[in-house]
């Protein structure tokens, strides 16, 4: 019983693990797609095919996809923040009061509008949430696809120095990225690993108890 217990326990803890590999896949996408993003040139390099360096074509497509997609919610969300700014500036500019009517009018009008401003901003809420599930998503798609790009890669030496010192500056930052990434992930996985090992230690230890 002691050692069924030992494997549920570990059996657990190597979801958990597994759990936290997806998380951070999703965070990387997060990571690389506003590293990308957020600078002119690098969109640049992009473009101009040199900002993923030797995982370009791996990559370049999944970044394209997600790059549509997240310029499509945010062209609601800004729809959305329009109307809200055409709602802010009809409230702060309303007309003094003359009579009881006119008040319970304006009262009337300032619930609905508050009504409709905090459904606005509940909204867009809601597409920031998509954008960020959906730069996620990048993340998973374009871990797997760097790391076999690397394990490809058959540059070594002189070569693989001479390589090294011609990156430009975008591509150093973007691949120490991908580079953290991918050694986060590696020590969780080595802990799944050590995880299942002890598993199978357990299973040829509860054999002739079996037998």
């Amino acid at each position: 019983m002691k050692k069924t217990g030992q494997k549920t326990k570990l059996r657990g803890e190597i979801a958990l693990a597994g759990r936290q590999i997806v998380g951070r896949k999703k965070t990387f996408g997060i990571e690389l797609y506003d590293l990308v993003t957020n600078d002119k040139q690098k969109l640049l390099s992009v473009a101009a095919g040199t900002a993923f360096k030797g995982q370009q074509d791996s990559m370049k497509e999944p970044f394209e996809r997600a790059r549509d997609d997240i310029a499509g919610i945010q062209a609601r969300k800004d729809i959305k923040q329009k109307d809200l700014d055409v709602l802010e500036v009809k409230g702060a500019h309303t007309l003094p009061d003359t009579t009881m009517g006119q008040k319970a009018s304006k009262a009337g009008r300032a619930i609905s509008e508050a009504g409709t401003g905090t459904k606005l901003r509940a909204e867009m809420a809601l597409l920031d949430r998509e954008m960020k599930i959906r730069k996620e998503q990048f993340g998973i798609e374009v871990f797997d696809l760097s790391v076999a790009s690397d394990e490809g890669s058959t540059k070594k030496g002189i070569a693989k120095r001479v390589s090294a010192a011609m990156e430009s500056e975008t591509e150093k930052v973007i691949q120490a990225c991908i580079d953290q990434a991918k050694k986060d992930v590696a020590f969780i996985q080595t802990g799944i690993t050590s995880k299942q090992r002890e598993i199978g230690s357990i299973d040829e230890e509860m054999e002739p108890l079996a037998s």
